[in-house]
């Protein structure tokens, strides 16, 4: 007989105007121990549903959930930048704006790149994303939070956590080139230097490549993709090169590649000359 009244309930208050479908629902979900006393609370004396069953059941103020709680950055160098993607999803039933702030005694190494959050109101049920990039300026452990918040006052916090230190981002390989010995005005097979730009958004250049040193005259570049480049984040140049002596005994130079942004990188290449 119970359990045929609550269905009655639900389909009675089918047609009704405000939250009574969803509390007559929520009493079929309670325990059966709190059954009875939910069903004769409920009913009025006219048989409608009249008041929740239980308020805290009445999820439309709703609550921000945050996901990741926190962004570890981890190490990054000064004249680089990383971004990390916080999600937040409105567990409520109604939408709501939602607004961000980035807080906290460190909170100018951090910025809201790019987000969903602000455009409209977050619907019941939808996520929207925050990407935070964190651009050092200074060397040390940084720390910060991105909170959301609703106009209902409901918020939710993302923990924002890096290092960082002086470093460069250009890295060669290999450090050094060896040519072995060669004939006097005979050049050997070209070997290759890489170089890497291990900056996790930041482009390089537009860089330069030099020959330095006393005995440059005995190596060419025969061919050079770095020269004149701008090196996007997490990408190569390569640089060929080949040993021709111009003079007996041991050879060598430096290469050296430079960014206008001041990042730079020495390599060196050796060989001996002979009769």
């Amino acid at each position: 007989m119970r359990w045929g009244l609550a269905i009655g309930l639900v389909l009675a208050c089918a047609g009704c105007g405000d939250n009574r479908l969803f509390h007559a629902d929520a009493s079929i979900r309670a325990d059966a121990s709190d059954w009875d006393a939910a069903i004769d609370d409920s009913i009025a004396s006219d048989g409608a549903v009249d008041a929740p069953i239980d308020a805290a059941i009445d999820a439309s103020t709703g609550q921000l959930v945050a996901s990741p709680p926190g962004c570890d950055f981890g190490f990054i160098c000064i004249v680089d930048a990383k971004d990390c993607v916080a999600t937040f999803t409105n567990t409520g039933a109604t939408a709501t704006p939602i607004t961000l702030a980035i807080t906290g005694s460190d909170a100018g190494e951090f910025s809201v790149h790019e987000t969903t959050c602000t455009s409209q109101p977050l619907a019941p049920g939808a996520s929207c994303t925050a990407t935070v990039r964190f651009s050092p300026t200074l060397v040390g452990v940084r720390a910060a939070a991105l909170t959301a918040s609703t106009s209902s006052g409901s918020t939710a916090t993302t923990s924002l956590v890096a290092s960082d230190g002086s470093c460069t981002i250009l890295h060669p390989q290999p450090l050094a080139l060896s040519f072995g010995s060669a004939t006097i005005g005979d050049p050997t097979a070209a070997q290759t230097f890489t170089i890497t730009n291990s900056a996790w958004t930041k482009s390089e250049g537009p860089m330069a490549t030099s020959l330095v040193g006393q005995m440059s005259g005995d190596f060419e570049i025969v061919a050079d993709t770095c020269n004149s480049a701008m090196l996007p984040a997490m990408s190569q140049c390569t640089i060929d090169i080949r040993f021709r002596p111009t003079a007996t005994g041991a050879r060598g130079v430096g290469v050296y590649v430079m960014s206008t942004s001041g990042a730079f990188v020495m390599m060196s290449a050796s060989g001996t000359g002979t009769p």
